[in-house]
């Protein structure tokens, strides 16, 4: 697996952008209350134009403009992720081959830890000049790590996961200031919660770096699948019961 990332890295890249924008695609849905409701308005306007024949749509809108694109609209637009669960669905419907599947499960491990790495890392962490980008590795790794819930039968909170949940939430609470020490799970050196000299007078940055790591962990826990399945430790269950 370490080879193939090596040898095909522009497309690993191009993946961490896609899972990027799908994330801040989703936490800016999540930011617009009110999308459902102008969807919905949207389609009221173009029922009663129709019905009174005025107003036409212009022919270069009419495309964008009819009941018909907007009914797909409301219903992408109905879920809670709208671009995480589009993607998840897309990947899971790629292939119906096990082998494959199973090369895809790695695959996204592999990246996930690589996430982690970076983020468990000073020397790493430091190579990075704004915190712009730490907030993309951390979107990335949960993306990641919730592709692989979506795609691995048992899924990423059982003791036999690949990857370690409980990592992850750790990493996430050390970012956003909730937890300032870490657990045996995480290692004995703990990454600097702190701006990096290079950046450290873009407070509002790591501000926003805060707040997003409390975002994620929302996000990791109710985009999961698995997290209610009784193959999950209690243990894991009550570390989510703390977040809201």
């Amino acid at each position: 697996m370490t080879q193939i990332i090596q040898e095909h890295m522009f497309l690993m890249l191009q993946l961490g952008k896609i899972l990027d924008i799908v994330m801040r695609f989703d936490e800016q849905k999540r930011r617009s209350f009110s999308i459902s409701n102008d969807i919905s308005y949207a389609k009221r306007q173009v029922q009663i134009r129709q019905k009174n024949k005025t107003g036409a749509v212009q022919d270069k809108y009419k495309e964008a403009v009819n009941i018909q694109t907007l009914e797909r609209l409301s219903m992408f637009y109905i879920n809670a992720t709208p671009s995480l669960s589009n993607t998840i669905s897309i990947t899971r419907s790629s292939t119906n081959n096990p082998d494959v599947t199973a090369q895809q499960l790695e695959l996204i491990v592999v990246f996930c830890k690589i996430c982690k790495k970076i983020l468990l890392s000073d020397g790493l962490r430091g190579n990075f000049k704004k915190f712009g980008t730490i907030g993309m590795v951390q979107r990335i790794m949960v993306a990641t790590a919730l592709l692989y819930d979506h795609m691995s039968p048992a899924g990423i909170f059982c003791k036999e996961s690949a990857i370690t949940i409980k990592t992850i939430v750790e990493i996430l609470q050390n970012e956003a200031g909730i937890k300032s020490t870490r657990s045996k799970s995480m290692g004995k050196k703990s990454p600097s919660t702190s701006p990096t000299n290079a950046v450290r007078s873009d407070r509002a940055s790591y501000h926003e770096l805060q707040l997003e790591a409390g975002n994620l962990l929302t996000f990791l826990k109710y985009s999961s699948k698995h997290l209610n399945d009784a193959s999950t430790p209690k243990a894991i269950q009550n570390i989510f019961k703390t977040i809201v």
